[in-house]
């Protein structure tokens, strides 16, 4: 995955204006940069991640400033920056299912599964293709107006604000952390699909603003931080996916569109594959509390104090 860019000349100390205005100009570009990498490349399954991932930045820096910009402006864009991520999702979704499916192939020897799942990775190539022409369709303008009217409204819809960027990191993680930590019971329940994913989002988002302000403070303090909550958001990211499958191949089997014994025989390895998953999770979360992790955190954010 394709590291974000580093924002240039940013300063903690300025105006929040200045600096959320820069952040949002650079992530524009990003997504502009891989957009067209996406365009001359969409076959690689590296270069839509990156895409899809640039996206994500730019939509969660949108989402952290909304509060201090013109919202009404903003919407417009924001409705079509979902839509091109949910339309790059079916892509990307694809070929992480044609990734699972191509390891799976490789823990047996039977030559009737192996048929099977070859099958399956065909039928999932011909939609994934199905996918990124309907993508390219409306991305292709769509990258066109990112080019060019997107700073434009970018600095139409950023008033004054008055206090330093450094503040606005303290309010923008702070939510975020107290967002992440009302999601984390859903780690006690391992069987709540929904609250689990919704929880890797809330880590998503607690990361990429992270990220975004570690330049305030103790930047070595902030990766390490950042590259937990990693750890935490790809175990939860491998258990969504896992869920995915299952509840697919659950469909395709009472619908009998799969053959009984593969499908079981890969219900029986995403099964395996989400209970791994799980664990690890619950792994990170125990070491977390034993190493105090989040209150130390919690006392990173109170440093950004130092710009109000």
């Amino acid at each position: 995955m394709a590291k974000a860019s580093e924002i240039q000349d940013l300063d903690c100390g300025a105006s929040a204006s200045e600096g959320l205005l820069k952040v949002l100009l650079t992530r524009g570009d990003e997504v502009v940069k891989f957009g067209t990498l996406a365009l001359e490349n969409g076959e690689n399954a590296d270069v839509i991640h990156d895409l899809r991932v640039s996206i994500r930045r730019l939509r969660s820096a949108l989402r952290d400033f909304s509060e201090f910009m013109n919202k009404k402006a903003l919407k417009p864009i924001r409705r079509k920056l979902k839509l091109l991520a949910y339309m790059l999702g079916a892509v990307r979704d694809r070929d992480v299912v044609c990734d699972a499916l191509e390891k799976l192939k490789h823990k047996t020897e039977e030559e009737s599964l192996i048929q099977g799942i070859d099958k399956l990775i065909t039928e999932q190539m011909e939609i994934r293709a199905q996918a990124f022409d309907f993508f390219l369709q409306n991305f292709k303008p769509q990258l066109k107006e990112l080019q060019s009217v997107f700073p434009e409204i970018i600095i139409a819809s950023t008033g004054r604000i008055g206090f330093s960027f450094g503040h606005l990191g303290k309010i923008v993680i702070t939510e975020n952390l107290e967002a992440f930590l009302r999601s984390s019971t859903s780690l006690y329940n391992p069987f709540d699909v929904e609250s689990l994913h919704e929880l890797r989002i809330a880590g998503k988002r607690l990361r990429y603003s992270i990220e975004t302000f570690s330049i305030c403070d103790q930047q070595e303090v902030a990766e390490n931080v950042a590259s937990k909550i990693a750890e935490m958001q790809s175990a939860l990211g491998e258990l969504h996916d896992a869920d995915v499958w299952i509840q697919g191949l659950k469909n395709r089997l009472a619908d009998e569109r799969i053959d009984k014994k593969l499908g079981l025989w890969l219900m029986s390895e995403f099964v395996k594959k989400r209970t791994q998953s799980y664990r690890e999770a619950i792994r990170l979360w125990s070491n977390w509390i034993e190493s105090n992790f989040l209150e130390n955190l919690k006392e990173y954010v109170e440093t950004f104090s130092r710009y109000e």
